[in-house]
């Protein structure tokens, strides 16, 4: 919590002491070589906060933001300079262009991450410079585009300080939309995104349209502020949008922090003002600003800002009174989860053949197996990660063997991972909200304009994460960074982020990996309380056998990817095949097996 709060208070004064000075410094400032540096750092501050939605809170790699920056200035000076359109309109036409070429280059590259996504990008920026440098009849070549008017208003032509608030109207305009967005489930989505992809769908986030939406808004801004520069400097060339720019306001947003809504624009000062400062040095003084980037990425990785661096009764009593059920009530149950004669095949290996089980509502069912019995793949498929080879997977009576992970959460399941995937960078509150994203209503737009329903969405939310936090005794670590927990309350924060989708199955995978045993006991009884308490139907996969045979109702064991038995922890725990599949032949592995 108290890392938290210092970030947060961190941003606030420095917000307040920024606004105050720019509000002011204009009116008191009389050189208009400062004054200009003042109107560069607020162009730059909202192109380096439209960054930041793409690469600071979605992860993506982007380094084609040049690019968009030149789309809007060149919209904006043909439209305006050449065709005779309105100011205004081509300001506005501009985001919108820029918006366009960013979906165009968003929607098939997406897929990609890293550093193929970051090529793809730099690959879209260098043609959009070629076309500058060369489509003359469209953008005048290497001349470039003049006599761009300035705007004005009520007959007065904008000057420097009247262009220095036009800057920071639409950097404030770019913030207050990128705060609203953070502070919903468009934004919950979108770290959870930048933080683990298959977290994020299984959480129902569907992952290529929220990366689109990131790209677009992200783009629309950039076009917003090359439209704002070309009617400020009234003169456009293709030297103005180099890959050189595109790293300059990279390194604006990695500077002031990422994934925070000051730091971007913080960055951006330093990084604008810093060689101006540095001139008296001449040819060195690029030297020692990269040498001062060197510094601080090595002192202060996150940023300047960030914090992103990115004794009593026995257990088996207690869950053997909440396992407790008339066998005739177990078989009239209605059957949940399906999976009929499921194959898998990796290329020329078959990692299931032919498994069929099905899963009654209300009832725990465990997963079991030796390490490549096909029990992880079975798992994967059911939650839609991987497709069945042949076979069918039905959930509340529909095939489901091709809809997507994140729609299978919206139908109503929900899972955890062997690997806990949590979204290490933000509080265990803000984990559990992300969970929400499956029934929270709340869309881009309206969030954008702050409509009443957005705040009644976001405070049932919040609630019921609350109670999700208190259901697996986590309210009190609510504010701590996910990374800063326990392991075992990490395993116990990943659950409750599960129970926020309102899942009618849960998937636990190793649940128990890694934990004491008294970890382990406190486990279990919450799984059972899951199920009696939540009425959840649970599916896990477990190599610890003492929590198995205390949970599961019934229990399917594979071997070699092929279903050996099915029935009551009793059965399993005393078939011939299962020990001989399990455990081996060797006897004292086998009284150790039937004990437990």
């Amino acid at each position: 919590m108290r890392e938290k709060f210092r970030t947060w208070n961190r941003e606030k004064v420095i917000g307040i002491f920024l606004l105050a000075f720019a509000l002011i410094g204009p009116l008191v400032i009389h050189q208009n070589y400062i004054i200009h540096l003042m109107v560069m750092c607020a162009i730059y501050a909202g192109l380096a906060c439209s960054m930041n939605i793409i690469l600071g809170y979605t992860g993506l790699f982007s380094l084609a933001h040049a690019a968009f920056w030149g789309i809007g200035a060149y919209t904006s000076g043909i439209l305006v300079g050449k065709l005779g359109f309105p100011i205004w309109v081509g300001v506005l036409l501009s985001g919108v262009v820029a918006c366009i070429f960013g979906m165009i280059i968003a929607i098939p590259s997406l897929n990609l991450r890293g550093d193929y996504l970051a090529i793809v990008t730099l690959g879209f920026g260098q043609i959009v410079r070629l076309i500058e440098l060369n489509e003359q009849w469209l953008t005048n070549g290497a001349m470039g585009i003049t006599a761009i008017p300035k705007p004005a208003l009520f007959g007065i032509k904008f000057g420097r300080v009247q262009f220095f608030y036009l800057a920071l109207a639409i950097t404030l305009l770019v913030m207050l939309v990128i705060y609203r967005l953070v502070k919903s489930r468009v934004g919950r989505a979108l770290i959870a995104i930048r933080e683990d992809d298959l977290a994020a769908m299984a959480i129902g986030v569907n992952v290529r349209n929220y990366k689109i939406l990131a790209f677009g808004i992200g783009t629309f801004c950039a076009g917003l502020m090359g439209s704002v520069y070309a009617h400020y400097i009234t003169f456009i060339s293709p030297d103005q949008y180099t890959f050189q720019i595109s790293v300059n306001i990279f390194c604006m947003v990695i500077l002031g922090g990422m994934g925070t809504t000051i730091g971007p624009v913080l960055g951006a000062i330093v990084l604008t003002l810093l060689p101006e400062v540095m001139r008296t040095f001449d040819v060195y003084r690029m030297i020692i600003v990269g040498l001062l980037m060197v510094l601080c990425m090595i002192f202060r990785p996150q940023g300047i800002i960030g914090s992103y661096v990115v004794g009593g009764t026995s257990i088996w009593d207690t869950l053997s009174k909440k396992r407790k059920r008339d066998s005739k009530e177990v078989g009239e149950m209605s059957v949940i989860l399906r999976a009929e004669h499921v194959c898998k095949a990796f290329g020329g290996v078959k990692a299931l053949n032919d498994v069929s089980f099905e899963i009654r509502e209300g009832e725990i069912i465990g997963l079991i197996g030796p390490n490549g019995a096909g029990k992880t793949t079975m798992f994967n498929i059911i939650a839609g990660v991987y497709p069945a080879t042949s076979g069918n997977v039905e959930f509340l009576g529909k095939n489901i063997n091709t809809v997507p992970t994140h729609n299978r959460v919206k139908m109503g399941m929900a899972r955890t991972f062997q690997n806990i995937k949590l979204f290490s960078n933000v509080s265990a509150l803000e984990n559990v909200l992300a969970g929400c994203h499956n029934w929270s209503k709340s869309q881009w737009l309206p969030i954008i304009l702050g409509l009443p329903k957005i705040k009644e969405d976001e405070r049932r939310s919040r609630e019921y994460s609350l109670q999700m936090l208190e259901f697996v005794n986590l309210i009190e670590k609510k504010d701590v960074f996910a990374r800063n927990l326990p392991y075992g309350e990490q395993r116990s924060l990943e659950i409750a982020r599960a129970l926020a989708a309102k899942p009618k199955v849960l998937l636990l995978d190793e649940p128990a990996a890694g934990m004491n045993e008294v970890e382990k006991d406190a486990l279990q009884i919450l799984v059972a309380d899951i199920r009696e308490k939540l009425k959840i139907t649970v599916l896990i996969i477990e190599h610890d056998m003492k929590v198995i045979m205390n949970l599961c109702d019934r229990i399917n064991v594979l071997a070699q990817g092929e279903k050996i038995c099915e029935g009551s922890p009793q059965t399993v725990r005393q078939d011939p095949k299962v020990i001989e599949a399990y455990l081996g032949s060797a006897m004292g592995r086998r009284d150790r097996f039937v004990k437990n």
